[in-house]
């Protein structure tokens, strides 16, 4: 957009002085390309395919939340990119430490799943009998 001021005429709003542009700068803009996913040719991390085909993990260089620096991370995403959660060492050294507990309730719910199903296959089978015994006793 062409525009004058008092200041001086302008190519484009980007020219203008801040205190001209006021609030409108940069993080009001959209980028002008994405800043995740990053574009292939730009990236030369290994993409692993995890089971089923629906997910992708890939180790990415990625700013820090707390002070910008780079640091490397977990990435799951989507086939087409989107990025589903990220891990950092730390993260990721916690969920290890995590897993065994993890692994031990999964052992314990799949064995009550075990044992619900069974009771609730001798309740069927007790019903069906009871059944059977009522019809032969009315005949």
């Amino acid at each position: 957009r062409l525009t004058g001021g008092p200041l001086g005429d302008w190519k484009n709003d980007e020219e203008r002085p801040f205190a001209e542009r006021g609030f409108q700068n940069a993080r009001d803009r959209p980028r002008e390309r994405s800043y995740f996913p990053f574009q292939a040719e730009a990236r030369s991390e290994e993409i692993l395919e995890l089971p089923g085909g629906r997910k992708q993990v890939q180790v990415v260089a990625s700013k820090r939340d707390v002070d910008g620096y780079l640091e490397a991370q977990l990435v799951f995403q989507t086939p087409t990119g989107n990025r589903l959660f990220h891990l950092n060492q730390e993260e990721l050294g916690e969920l290890e430490k995590l897993a065994p507990r993890l692994s031990e309730y999964l052992e314990l719910y799949q064995l009550k799943a075990q044992e619900a199903a069974e009771g609730q296959a001798e309740e069927d089978l007790s019903k069906a009998l009871e059944g059977a015994q009522v019809q032969r006793l009315s005949e």
